[in-house]
């Protein structure tokens, strides 16, 4: 990780007092020391970090996990069809799509 630290604007010094590591939960520390002129001042100052880590895409072998348990979904559900279907006394009505209502189609 690099971290730099750019003053733009501030009465006195500001310096990065702590860098963030593992060890430290990952927490910087900037230090706005104005106690030699006292009182309160504007600071401005622009933090850069970068990261070293890469973010992987998901692998092929994850593609294809994703897939298969896809797969497996659908076909859980037309075995739970067909289970249904094969029940005595089951039957499978389509509806019609134009002028269809529970008043109007016979079981």
């Amino acid at each position: 990780m690099t971290v730099l630290l750019t003053v733009i604007q501030g009465r006195d010094a500001l310096t990065i007092a702590q860098l963030p590591t593992t060890a430290n939960g990952e927490t910087l520390i900037l230090d706005f020391n104005d106690d030699a002129l006292g009182g309160a001042a504007y600071y401005q100052a622009e933090l850069t970090i970068t990261t070293d880590v890469t973010v992987a895409e998901p692998g092929s072998l994850v593609l294809f996990g994703v897939a298969l348990c896809f797969a497996w979904f659908v076909s859980l559900r037309g075995r739970a069809r067909r289970r249904f279907l094969s029940t005595p006394g089951a039957r499978f009505v389509p509806l019609r799509t134009q002028g269809a209502s529970r008043a109007n189609v016979s079981y």
